[in-house]
């Protein structure tokens, strides 16, 4: 028999460091991350949970692995009790005696205004449909009951929890855990600081794009745990104080707009500025259109006649050129719309909705709208798909921020500051 040659020999050891290099990769993808290393947290938020399959749900399903503590309401002397179930249903309950109660009612019947929930013991969280949430849910009934006009309870749901708890479930949805790592601290930076201006101003934040979009534990991930704990505590400030209202946006098309035009008294501080690293990207550039009978129907329910005539920009933002508002004319009559009112009327009458109010071209033909445009978002701050090219190509975050920012300076969140 020959000598085996060298190339037989080495594949066992080739076939072997291929598979633990394998081996590495997959774990370091799919290794569950570390909800302990979730850096702690300088103040709490109270987010308003809405982004449910049904938005005003009469029934909701918790779960949670080694039971649930009650708080039967929401004062410090409400009675506590521990619950060993892991699964707890609650439902919107009416007494429809007159004047009717409402309530929020436990399995066993009872009925209580609100409750409050948090895990029993060491857990991963409270689970409400496909998320799990750190921190207190907190339940109470909402809406109302009339004998005539019948029922419109449900049952409403915040979480308050720790800030970076929550910036752990806003980083990944906003940005994507995948960005360059100075993007993702850049995003870190400027959801902390947005989320203790809001918590400031009015004490409340919302799982959606009209706050931040937040997904609780369900986006934890290990890139953006480490994004907090580099920049843990820290917020963007005018004065060294305050936290900066920290507006920013998917795409800006090229150029930023000035926050005073578009969030005024909120988002004075931050100018529009030019940024062209998002050239390229998906929703740089793209088309709007309407066919005549849609242009039609958003006409009619602006209550402007039933055919679209003549639309032009009735006021434009001064640095980027964002349409602020349009003077739309139908056949019947015309009128000044503004920007939220024309994309709630677009909604309304079951037409497209502009991603961005940055129209470059515009032209109307028997009806028919065409629009060609850039950006996706209202353009105020941080663009992140610049902000992710930036950080790619070897931008700080610090440097990324001052781009969009340009004035405020990285500090520590103090306590103060938080309220």
């Amino acid at each position: 028999m020959s000598a085996p040659s060298a190339a037989t020999r080495w594949l066992p050891l080739l076939v072997v460091a291929i598979a633990a290099a394998a081996g590495f990769f997959w774990f370091g993808l799919f290794e569950r991350p570390d909800e302990d290393q979730i850096p702690a947290s300088a103040f709490e938020v109270r987010v308003r949970l809405s982004s449910f399959e049904d938005e005003r749900p009469k029934l909701l399903r918790l779960s949670t692995e080694q039971g649930f503590e009650l708080r039967l309401g929401d004062e410090p002397a409400s009675a506590v009790e521990t619950r060993v179930e892991r699964v707890l249903e609650l439902r919107a309950s009416i007494d429809t005696s007159n004047p009717p109660t409402l309530a929020v009612q436990l399995p066993d019947g009872r009925r209580f205004p609100r409750l409050q929930l948090r895990a029993s013991g060491p857990s991963e969280g409270l689970g409400l449909g496909e998320r799990r949430y750190a921190g207190t849910l907190t339940i109470e009934i909402a809406g109302d009951y009339h004998h005539e006009t019948g029922d419109t309870t449900f049952l409403r749901v915040t979480n308050t929890v720790g800030v970076e708890h929550y910036l752990a479930g806003v980083i990944g949805p906003e940005i994507s855990p995948r960005a360059a790592m100075a993007a993702l601290e850049a995003q870190s930076i400027a959801a902390r600081s947005y989320a203790a201006h809001r918590m400031a101003r009015q004490g409340l934040l919302f799982d959606t794009a009209s706050s931040q979009v937040y997904q609780g534990l369900s986006a934890l991930d290990r890139r953006v745990i480490t994004a907090l704990r580099r920049t843990k505590g820290e917020i963007l400030s005018m004065d060294g104080e305050k936290p900066l209202a920290t507006f920013y946006h998917s795409t800006c098309g090229g150029h930023t707009a000035k926050g005073a035009e578009i969030f005024p008294t909120e988002a004075d501080p931050i100018p529009g500025v030019a940024s062209p690293d998002c050239e390229g990207t998906a929703h740089y550039r793209w088309s709007y259109s309407l066919s005549k009978e849609q242009a039609g129907k958003l006409v009619e329910t602006l209550g402007l006649g039933t055919r679209l005539v003549g639309l032009q920009a009735e006021k434009r933002e001064s640095a980027s050129g964002r349409w602020i508002s349009l003077l739309v004319r139908g056949d019947l009559t015309e009128r000044a719309v503004g920007v939220r009112e024309w994309k709630i009327a677009c909604s309304n009458a079951g037409v497209a909705v502009p991603k961005d109010m940055l129209w470059h071209d515009v032209s109307l033909v028997d009806g028919a709208l065409a629009v060609n445009g850039g950006g996706f978002g209202h353009g105020v701050g941080m663009c992140q798909m610049c902000a992710r090219r930036m950080g790619e190509r070897g931008a700080s975050a610090e440097e990324i921020l001052a781009r969009f920012y340009p004035g405020a300076r990285v500090h520590e969140l103090s306590q103060e500051s938080a309220r």
